[in-house]
């Protein structure tokens, strides 16, 4: 889902800025686009200006993936913060952010 958001924040993006976008290494996210775009959800196409260059943007089926899913996260972010006081809320935001940051330097041990 990574690889579409980031698309889907660029409208069309080369493929390298892609990879880092989405922190990938490139031989990865080929992997990724090809079962992305064998599902309907992106196109790859050359650049005119340099046949080199492949872009990539989503399709409609694509895009309505990502729109979903950013429906389904504001649902769920409204039922995380249901009951709480703003304070509470704050706290509970700030606690998340420093466990993703945490699971970040850590799953940054095991890159290529």
């Amino acid at each position: 889902m990574r690889v579409l958001e980031r698309i889907a924040e660029k409208g069309e993006i080369q493929t390298l800025d892609l990879a880092k976008a989405a922190d990938l290494a490139p031989a990865t996210l080929i992997g990724v686009l090809d079962d992305l775009e064998a599902r309907g959800h992106l196109r790859r196409t050359r650049s005119t200006e340099d046949k080199r260059v492949v872009l990539v943007s989503l399709t409609p089926t694509g895009a309505g993936l990502v729109a979903l899913r950013a429906a389904e996260e504001r649902l769920f972010r409204s039922k995380l913060d249901a009951g709480l006081e703003e304070a509470e809320r704050r706290e509970l935001e700030r606690l998340l952010e420093k466990t993703l940051n945490r699971i970040a330097d850590a799953s940054a041990l095991f890159k290529e």
